[in-house]
């Protein structure tokens, strides 16, 4: 969920989502509709994943960029360009993929509760996971199969390969964006 004006469709996420910080508080809204009013960000980002969990989507989570907005001193929102760039998109992982990948890299894996991360912060955590790597590719995970439930199935190499792949991709969307401060994922 991308932090935005609130104030036009052309603002809001492909599910009608946005949010205002104003005075110290977080305002929800969806399809222009005051949803909540919150203390934090971590408390609206839940907030706003129950707004759509129940919805027929794609259940997973991506890296999402953002910043302050450049004249409204407690509005956050992302680049103008950014939401429709496709050489920018991220990877989209499963919660249970998005978990194991924060969860190697000394994050929160709860990233409904994760808090959003300084861009800088998470290109120097990633180079450094790389760096201690280099040469040892992480495990083969067997596809388990409980009842109907098939789970699993990342080759040798997968979170080398999406660690690399998400530094890769910070690094390219603050060289192209360079408004952009943090990094969240959802």
């Amino acid at each position: 969920m991308r932090f935005s004006e609130f104030n036009s469709d052309k603002s809001m996420n492909k599910y009608g989502l946005a949010a205002r910080n104003k005075d110290g508080k977080f305002y929800s809204y969806r399809h222009g509709k005051l949803t909540g009013t919150f203390d934090n960000m971590s408390d609206l980002q839940k907030h706003q994943h129950d707004l759509i969990k129940d919805e027929s989507i794609r259940e997973g989570a991506e890296m999402i960029a953002y910043h302050k907005h450049p004249t409204e001193k407690n509005l956050w929102t992302f680049p103008k360009a950014y939401q429709d760039d496709e050489e920018v998109e991220s990877p989209y992982m499963s919660n249970a993929s998005m978990r194991q990948f924060l969860d190697a890299l000394g994050y929160n894996p709860d990233f409904e509760d994760q808090s959003p991360v300084p861009a800088k912060e998470f290109i120097a955590r990633t180079t450094q996971w790389l760096q201690k790597n280099i040469g040892k590719r992480s495990p083969e995970e067997p596809v388990t199969r409980d009842g109907n439930m098939i789970s699993g199935g990342k080759p040798e190499g997968h979170m080398n390969q999406m660690v690399k792949a998400h530094n890769e991709l910070a690094r390219k969307i603050t060289a192209k964006y360079p408004e952009v401060t943090h990094l969240g994922f959802n």
